[in-house]
């Protein structure tokens, strides 16, 4: 069958087993496109057998553990990571993988295996000894006795326990999800190139005692396990290339790291805010491309300065914990670190903090960092202006920024901004205006738009924004009912979504009443019919009894009280 053919068909699959996943017919025909598959599409797809049910497949710890096996072949002017996202999005387009949290670029951050999918991959990695499994369900003893070449451990049952003589030596990827009882011991393991152990329950430093015989090992996974410390072995293995300690105790990193020459990827924080130290000497490590979640605060000088030697770096995402004076001279050597990354190939900048101290020292990022495509502030503090270097970089496509009081000049840099996509725009309450007027031609790309300020309206004039397509604002309703409710949402001619927060503080039901009215009415005629999520806040305890004795609205309700709203602008996600 033609190609295009196989692919409306796969699309249709797709929507039928959306639909109804109980269709047994579809298995029949999801095997014959699982044989019509290139091989190399076809080995990416077996792997995700190794993954439970409903498992959420983060795109990039997928192609990172694709390239550590071996899967990805080499193509000219392209990176094997570019290629190998090429697979993902390849088995998406085929509808072999449902995409999950598709960014403003149309990527796919993540992806599912659908239920019916997975049953027929597990089968035929079963059939072609591509992966062993010790699960609660029964497993072909041949297969558990014989050579394994990857080891996926689903069950937290100790009765699902290894039995038998199973032949370890030749197993390339080891991945649990379960206790670490059921994990065996690692010297059992000789060309391991693969292990994954998130979400390993129990899993301590005790249990990487023999980790320095691990000599082949490209990607190691520690995420969301007990540990609290690595061990000075880890800078044995010296094909190493991504390491993963997000969400575990870990806070400083063994100078060993220093010697490991492949390692591109160094991924920390979640829970602990990024307490790693950066370790003495990490400019040594020149192929480093990624590293998340490290805290500058607590680093010592001179490593926050060898940050600026990695040329290669792409990704950088701090925490800066501490504010004390003590610090000034750190912000010094960041600026002058960032400015020499700027200049290197720097994509991707976050910072996050939880305290109140000053982060001007953003404001003088010189030269400033032309290549940069996202820029993301996470904290409570609010930058006093857009910084003026913004308006260089012609190619930011993701912008999440704090600012104190948005003037003219500031929204003249954000609407020039030739490639802006997403704009998470959060503004310090009161603003000095009641209302913020968006007006004139530009935007030209932006398609989503997320806007926070309690006390202050966003205003639309006609032919802005003319690609945006979900809007998340607020409203707050006594201010709302200075402007007659006119906020210009019907010019907003590509808009498919938009979620309202209204403040209700000292408003009466009728006037909560006639904003909602307005809101509805202006989306009821928009020729695009946007779906629509209006969430109250604020409303008195009489307001709230009225609402209680009529039907309940169709659209989502949440209140809280005055005090969470005062956190409105102080909450912030998650780098």
């Amino acid at each position: 069958m033609l190609k295009e053919q196989w692919e409306k068909l796969l699309a249709s699959i797709g929507s039928a087993l959306e639909k109804n996943p109980d269709l047994e017919g579809m298995k029949q025909i999801l095997s014959l496109s699982y044989y019509d598959l290139p091989y190399h599409l076809k080995t990416c797809l077996l792997y995700l057998s190794i993954y439970p049910e409903d498992f959420k497949i983060e795109r990039d710890n997928l192609i990172q553990q694709w390239i550590a096996d071996g899967f990805i072949a080499v193509e000219r002017g392209l990176t094997v990571e570019d290629v190998a996202e090429g697979y993902f999005n390849e088995l998406i387009n085929r509808s072999m993988v449902q995409p999950m949290d598709i960014n403003c670029d149309g990527r796919a951050h993540a992806c599912r295996v659908h239920d019916v999918m997975l049953e027929l991959i597990v089968s035929k990695a079963i059939e072609e000894n591509y992966v062993t499994f010790i699960s609660d369900h029964a497993v072909p003893t041949s297969f558990v006795q014989g050579i394994v070449r990857r080891l996926s451990i689903q069950s937290d049952s100790e009765d699902s326990k290894i039995q038998g003589e199973m032949n370890l030596y030749h197993a390339r990827t080891l991945t649990s999800f379960v206790q670490a009882t059921l994990v065996p011991p690692l010297s059992e393991f000789r060309v391991l190139r693969v292990l994954n152990l998130e979400g390993c329950q129990g899993f301590s430093e005790n249990h990487l005692k023999e980790i320095s015989n691990l000599f082949h090992l490209k990607y190691l996974s520690l995420r969301r396990t007990w540990i609290s410390s690595l061990p000075s072995q880890i800078g044995d293995m010296r094909t190493l290339e991504t390491l993963d300690i997000r969400d575990t105790n870990i806070e400083e990193l063994p100078g060993t790291v220093n010697g490991l020459d492949k390692l591109k990827n160094i991924l920390s924080g979640g829970h602990t805010w990024g307490k790693v130290k950066l370790p003495d000497g990490i400019g040594s490590v020149t192929s480093l491309r990624a590293i998340s979640g490290l805290d500058i605060c607590s680093s010592s000088a001179s490593a926050v300065q060898e940050l600026g030697n990695l040329k290669s770096l792409m990704e950088l995402a701090i925490n800066w914990i501490d504010f004390t004076s003590g610090n000034v001279k750190h912000q010094g050597i960041m600026m002058r670190t960032l400015g020499k990354l700027g200049t290197s190939n720097l994509r991707f900048f976050a910072i996050c903090s939880r305290n109140f101290g000053s982060l001007d020292f953003l404001d003088s990022w010189s030269p400033p960092p032309n290549r940069l495509q996202k820029f993301r502030l996470s904290a409570y503090y609010f930058l006093p202006r857009v910084p003026k270097w913004m308006a260089s970089l012609c190619n930011l496509i993701d912008l999440n920024i704090n600012i104190a009081e948005l003037t003219d000049e500031d929204i003249i840099i954000l609407r020039e901004l030739p490639s802006l996509l997403r704009l998470d725009l959060w503004l310090k309450s009161p603003q000095k205006d009641d209302a913020i007027v968006i007006r004139g031609v530009g935007f030209p790309y932006l398609k989503e738009l997320f806007f926070s300020c309690e006390g202050t309206c966003l205003l639309f004039e006609p032919a802005t924004l003319p690609k945006l397509e979900r809007l998340d604002t607020t409203v707050h309703v006594i201010r709302a009912k200075v402007y007659s409710h006119q906020f210009g949402i019907e010019h907003l001619e590509s808009l498919k979504q938009i979620n309202i927060q209204v403040f209700c503080y000292g408003a009466s039901a009728s006037d909560i009443k006639d904003t909602e009215h307005a809101i509805s009415s202006v989306l009821k005629y928009h020729p695009n019919h946007p779906r629509m999520n209006i969430q109250k806040r604020g409303m008195d305890l009489n307001l709230e009894r009225n609402k209680r004795e009529h039907p309940k609205d169709k659209n989502v309700e949440e209140h809280a009280s005055k005090k969470d709203i005062n956190r409105t602008n102080k909450k912030r996600r998650k780098l």
